[in-house]
């Protein structure tokens, strides 16, 4: 049955794959390749029966949160190059903006990809942020960096489980070190650091809003 799955989803990639073949065929068909940014990303991957999982599920291992992220525009950037700082997916509005030669508002929390492609911008962040729930009460946080990452659960508003993986080591977080010694300090940094994030960042759904929402669905349910 996984095996099954796993054939069928690779065939969907294909697909797509395909497809997006044909987008940038017609492209170069009406001579718009030249002119055109495209971008290829995704809001988030699948489990794919990694950890005994499927869909994305509630969690933030690697599989669910590191998604594609392909730019193409030709004589604006190079060609081919690969870029390993940490981005995230809002850095595509100012990017896009900054592209159409728009200004870009100064409440969006991302920053453009342009400068960082091109070899312009020599500082770029060194953490970022992933969540997944259904409030700031009950989600799951992920704190990355280049080499560790920090996960935390909560369920109302309180700590039920962390995570720590050394990426390096570990690539397939296989080994939670949250509980080992050696590891205390980087714990300790990967906490304040989510804690500095969300002083800083205000939440986008009131508690009181995200429960009436659930209470509505469930009324829903039982009709």
């Amino acid at each position: 049955w996984h095996r099954r799955t796993l054939a069928y989803y690779y065939g969907l990639v294909s697909q797509i794959d395909h497809n997006i073949g044909r987008v940038l065929t017609e492209l170069d068909n009406l001579g718009l390749s030249d002119h055109t940014l495209v971008v290829y990303t995704a809001d988030h991957g699948e489990m794919m029966a990694e950890h005994g999982a499927w869909t994305k599920g509630r969690s933030c291992y690697e599989a669910t949160i590191r998604v594609p992220m392909i730019l193409r525009w030709p004589h604006a950037l190079p060609a081919g190059k690969r870029i390993e700082e940490l981005v995230c997916s809002i850095d595509l509005l100012p990017t896009l903006l900054e592209a159409a030669g728009q200004p870009i508002p100064a409440n969006v929390q991302g920053v453009s990809l342009l400068p960082l492609m091109r070899g312009q911008n020599q500082e770029w962040r060194d953490t970022v942020f992933s969540e997944i729930g259904d409030s700031t009460q009950d989600t799951c946080i992920a704190v990355r960096r280049r080499r560790h990452k920090y996960v935390l659960f909560r369920d109302q508003g309180q700590t039920v489980h962390e995570q720590l993986f050394d990426l390096a080591e570990d690539p397939w977080e296989m080994h939670n070190r949250a509980r080992d010694p050696a590891r205390a300090r980087i714990l300790d940094q990967m906490r304040q650091a989510l804690a500095d994030w969300e002083a800083r960042t205000p939440a986008s759904e009131p508690r009181a809003a995200s429960v009436q929402r659930q209470e509505k669905k469930a009324k829903k349910r039982r009709k």
